[in-house]
C-alpha cells in the first residue's frame, strides 16, 4: 500500500490543486464584484450559471479523452495519443460555437425569469466578457484531459494558479 501511495500523491496533489484553482475562479470573480453591491454579485452568479451550464456539457464530452489517451499511453502508442489530442481539439473548437450561441440565447431569455432589472443590466456586460472564454476553456479542457491521461499534471496546476492571477488583473 505504501508503495502505491507516493506515485498516487504525486498525481493527486497537483490535480487537487488545479481543481481548487478552478473553483477559485468563481470565488475571485465574486470577491472582485462584491464591493459593487448585491446586484453585481447576483449578475456574476446568474451569468456564471448561464455560461457554465452548457460549458459543463462540453467538458463532459471532452472527458472521454481520458480513457482513450490513457489506454494509448499505457500501450506505448504516443502517436495515437497525439491523434486523440487533435480530435479533442477539433471537438473543442466545434463545440465552442454552439456554446457561445447557447449562452447568447440564454441571455435573451433571462428577462422572462423575473430577475431584478439592475441584475439584468449587469449580466449583459459580464456575459459579453465571459462568452469569449468559451474557446479557450474548451481548448484548455482538451489539453488537460490529454496531459492528465499521460501523467503530466504539474503544468495544469500552474496554469490554473496563473489563470487566477490573470483573472484578477483583467
Amino acid at each position: 500500500m505504501l508503495r502505491e501511495l507516493k506515485p498516487m500523491l504525486a498525481l493527486a496533489i497537483p490535480v487537487v490543486t488545479a481543481e481548487i484553482g478552478w473553483i477559485m475562479m468563481g470565488i475571485v470573480d465574486t470577491i472582485m464584484v462584491g464591493p459593487l453591491g448585491p446586484a453585481a454579485i447576483g449578475a456574476v452568479g446568474v451569468g456564471s450559471t448561464l455560461f457554465m451550464t452548457p460549458a459543463v456539457f462540453g467538458i463532459g464530452l471532452l472527458m472521454g479523452l481520458d480513457t482513450f489517451v490513457s489506454q494509448a499511453f499505457g500501450a506505448g502508442r504516443i502517436q495515437e495519443c497525439h491523434r486523440w489530442l487533435f480530435n479533442g481539439l477539433a471537438l473543442a473548437i466545434i463545440y465552442s460555437v454552439p456554446l457561445m450561441l447557447l449562452v447568447g440565447g440564454g441571455l435573451m431569455l433571462l428577462p422572462s425569469f423575473g430577475f431584478h432589472g439592475e441584475v439584468l443590466t449587469l449580466i449583459t456586460p459580464y456575459i459579453g466578457t465571459v462568452i469569449w472564454s468559451a474557446l479557450p476553456l474548451m481548448i484548455y479542457v482538451a489539453f488537460r484531459r490529454y496531459l492528465q491521461a499521460m501523467n503530466i499534471v504539474w503544468p495544469l496546476m500552474v496554469a490554473l494558479i496563473t489563470a487566477n492571477f490573470v483573472n484578477v488583473a483583467l
